[in-house]
């Protein structure tokens, strides 16, 4: 009975019915002999009515009475994973300390089972969470040793790869990804927006990010790929459409903006390009983009 029980809380917990799926795991818990399932399912059910604290404490407990369990650990990482982004915005402190016990959590699972490709993913995604960059890139790569078909892990690289500069290495994995999923909308866009803001390759960066529009045709992202394309391949009027959208989509993203900008000096409305550089630099919050910003701003005369 167990069993059924078990299901029947877990619809429960879909349906958001959280008081009768705590009583079916409970159940589970109080059978004889006692079900562990059932204790770790009202603490997830607990996890869901936002009392993480409690679930994070009960599944400490199991896991110290139980160490040599490592799927009690593996939740308990979960659960602090979870908690700790229920408190981001309350409070920043507890969160990063949720983060970093569930780092060191994934990280005594990796000394038993270094060939868990998941645990690698999921002790980057926590790096990153903390700014640890350079760590989870090695987790990622790591991820990727285990498992190379792994494309969740190479997409998480990649894009950490990218945002610190290092675009020729993120182009190759992308490549990569491409070779085993040649319709990750996510690879295809991230290699049609690298292309395209080298300026090689624009034929080859066109049909990706049309490609990857397909795939995602309510993106603003996406589609202010396709526009950047469309402006480096002198595709104006396209990519002045496409930019007035995204930035109406999306008024505080920065990014929009600036190509909006671009796409109107290019056309020869040097006051229409300032307005809107300006409000990139008002939604900007990175220094290296605002500098950017400023340096065009400085280009329009």
């Amino acid at each position: 009975m167990n069993d059924a029980h078990l299901q029947l809380a877990g619809l429960y917990m879909m349906q958001k019915q959280l008081d009768k799926s705590a009583a079916e795991f409970e159940k589970v818990w109080k059978s004889n002999p006692p079900d562990n399932r059932g204790y770790v399912g009202m603490q997830a059910v607990k996890l869901a009515q936002g009392k993480g604290g409690d679930a994070v404490a009960a599944l400490k407990d199991l896991v110290e009475k139980n160490p040599n369990v490592p799927a009690y650990r593996m939740q308990l990482a979960s659960f602090e994973t979870t908690a700790g982004a229920q408190q981001a915005t309350s409070s920043p402190a507890t969160a990063r300390q949720l983060f970093q016990n569930a780092i060191d959590n994934y990280k005594e699972l990796l000394k038993t089972d270094s060939n868990s490709s998941d645990t690698w993913v999921r002790l980057g995604m926590l790096q990153r969470q903390l700014g640890n960059y350079d760590q989870a890139i090695s987790s990622f790569e790591q991820a990727s040793k285990v498992d190379p078909k792994n494309v969740h892990a190479m997409l998480n690289e990649a894009m950490l790869l990218e945002l610190q500069g290092q675009k020729g290495k993120a182009g190759e994995i992308y490549t990569k990804i491409l070779g085993l999923d040649p319709e990750n909308w996510l690879a295809l866009n991230n290699m049609a927006f690298l292309n395209a803001d080298n300026g090689t390759n624009l034929d080859q960066a066109m049909t990706w990010a049309e490609r990857a529009k397909k795939k995602q045709p309510n993106s603003p992202e996406i589609s202010d790929t396709l526009g950047y394309v469309y402006l480096k391949k002198n595709r104006n009027a396209e990519a002045l459409q496409i930019f007035k959208q995204v930035v109406q989509a999306s008024p505080k993203n920065s990014t929009f903006h600036l190509h909006l900008a671009m796409a109107l000096l290019k056309e020869g409305d040097k006051q229409g390009a300032r307005t809107e550089a300006q409000k990139a630099l008002e939604s900007s919050t990175a220094p290296e983009q605002q500098n950017k910003i400023r340096s065009f701003v400085d280009q329009i005369g």
